[in-house]
């Protein structure tokens, strides 16, 4: 099972993924810059290293960032392909 993707570590994504991981689930943070990002045992990955078999992905950054979120991962490397057949979902 590939890990989820969660973009944004701000209270909700840490929460987010926090509460997948101890559910059984493979969860990781992604961050502009994870070297800034503390948050223990939770893997925290750039946009570039992103890795393209990353299915799933939770957006949550505030609403103004998404449209520079949405950049960032569709020009991460090996990502272009990948986003255009994504189903989104917005909930």
């Amino acid at each position: 099972m590939t890990p989820v993707a969660i973009v944004g570590t701000g209270a909700v994504g840490v929460a987010i993924a926090t509460s997948l991981r101890r559910g059984g689930v493979d969860a990781l943070l992604v961050s502009r810059d994870p070297r800034s990002t503390t948050v223990s045992d939770i893997p925290v990955v750039s946009f570039d290293d992103l890795a393209a078999d990353t299915d799933t992905f939770v957006i949550a950054v505030p609403g103004p960032a998404l449209e520079r979120v949405s950049y960032l991962v569709s020009a991460s490397d090996g990502m272009t392909d990948t986003i255009k057949s994504w189903p989104i979902q917005v909930i």
